[in-house]
């Protein structure tokens, strides 16, 4: 009986972990009493030339803003869903989500403009040796078999030892199966004093889920989202992608409405914040089925969910809000890229009534505990350096089995007590008779906190 004693108590602690309230996602379907999700978003116009743009300048800034807003009404003001999933679900109808530019930036570069281009293919392989060529001058010989990839009338790159290049379409290329060689006949002759050493092809380059503006334009900055405006050489529609919480590229915007552009911007920014696409449903309060494509919402067969490919995209499921509130309160990544990583007074949060957390909660400004009132706090609770817990007189804070912090990658302030609580903790005056209390159980803790009570 002994050695079942230490299963028996893992399998408990798995249970109790597995239920714990923090990890439960309907706890973060929002009611409008904890803090809306606010992701601060830099926007960045990368422009083609000076006097050439091709994209956005400084005067559409304005124009930019009126952007973001209209995506934020997409988030806020939720629609009711055209296609219903199997069971009854409620319609929320703000997602309590927004998104606030914090800077402008605008960069000139014609390389970095082009997100989908026809381009010489540079990769492990490419360019390739020329192994040999004929008198003709537009005949070359490589090793190996690399005939399909060459097509008629695709561009090729040929190179010499000095990095000189020449360019010219593909007449013929076939693999000679006698010298084991691929044989590639150009339409034009290089010139006669022209001896290149090695070859590539043209082909399409897709960057637009490609992290290097992230990486060249913001050193890889993972404070906030970063917007990134760009073009395109090869497509004429605009186009995003949202791959990561820290940066989203869209391009040909000058091309597209305004409704449109923003329908496309709520969706990659959907992506950004953690969201699958609808034709495979990533909660059980979504449409089994979702048809894609740029068609109509209807009643059958395709919704008007934001993370669908439809014309209406104005609704999100409670669960799939919830994950997103879920991933903002309890992962520090995510978190640094709000506002509440800097303090500010505004987002104060105030408990009026006695209050039970069962979720992360990420405040941005002091939490005021008023007179008389308990909080208990069962999940991970994030402060901002500059913030304080007031407690006013007979409140009390109990932290259950889990922890106060500052997830922003400092400390936060520590506890105040007091009488009343009026707005300025310069005059706040001692508690009268009974002082607040802070009680901590179950391995509760304050952490990161320059002045524990």
């Amino acid at each position: 009986m002994r050695k079942l004693i230490p299963y028996l108590f893992l399998l408990w602690s798995t249970i109790a972990s597995a239920q714990s309230p923090c990890s439960v996602l309907e706890n973060y379907i929002p009611t409008g009493d904890e803090p809306e999700v606010i992701i601060k978003v830099k926007l960045h116009i990368v422009q083609y030339a000076e006097n050439d743009p091709r994209n956005y300048t400084i005067k559409d800034t304005s124009l930019l803003r009126e952007q973001i807003n209209l995506i934020n009404s997409f988030y806020t003001a939720l629609d009711a869903p055209t296609l219903l999933p199997p069971a009854e679900v409620d319609h929320l109808r703000n997602a309590h989500i927004r998104f606030k530019i914090i800077g402008f930036k605008f960069h000139v570069n014609p390389d970095l403009w082009d997100r989908i281009a026809y381009e010489p293919l540079y990769n492990k392989q490419f360019p390739i040796a020329i192994d040999s060529q004929l008198n003709t001058k537009n005949t070359f010989y490589i090793k190996g078999q690399h005939g399909f990839r060459f097509r008629r009338n695709t561009d090729v790159l040929l190179i010499d030892a000095n990095k000189k290049s020449f360019q010219s379409k593909i007449d013929t290329a076939y693999f000679d199966k006698s010298v084991k060689k691929t044989v590639i006949k150009t339409v034009s002759s290089c010139a006669a004093d022209f001896q290149p050493a090695e070859l590539t092809y043209f082909a399409e380059n897709n960057r637009n889920c490609s992290d290097d503006l992230f990486k060249q334009l913001t050193h890889s900055d993972s404070s906030c989202l970063h917007i990134f405006y760009t073009g395109s050489s090869m497509k004429e529609s605009a186009f995003g992608c949202g791959p990561s919480p820290f940066y989203l590229n869209v391009s040909n915007y000058l091309k597209g409405g305004d409704w449109a552009n923003a329908q496309l911007s709520a969706h990659e920014l959907g992506h950004c914040l953690g969201l699958s696409h609808t034709d495979r449903p990533q909660f059980d309060d979504l449409p089994k089925k979702d048809k894609f494509g740029f068609i109509d919402c209807d009643s059958v067969e395709v919704s008007n969910n934001i993370m669908g490919y439809n014309k209406c995209r104005r609704y999100l499921s409670p669960k799939q809000i919830a994950f997103i509130h879920q991933e903002y309160s309890l992962k520090p990544y995510r978190i640094r890229t709000t506002v509440y990583c800097d303090y500010d007074p505004q987002y104060n949060f105030e408990i009026r009534k006695n209050t039970t957390w069962n979720r992360a909660m990420v405040i941005g400004g002091d939490l005021i505990i008023r007179k008389g009132k308990t909080l208990t706090v069962n999940c991970m609770v994030s402060l901002p350096d500059g913030a304080n817990i007031i407690l006013e007189e007979g409140s009390q804070l109990i932290v259950n089995g889990n922890v106060i912090t500052n997830n922003c990658g400092s400390t936060w302030d520590g506890i105040l007590f007091c009488s009343k609580y009026t707005g300025d903790k310069t005059k706040m005056t001692p508690p009268k008779k009974t002082k607040g209390e802070v009680k901590l159980q179950n391995g509760g803790r304050l952490e990161r906190v320059k002045n524990n009570p």
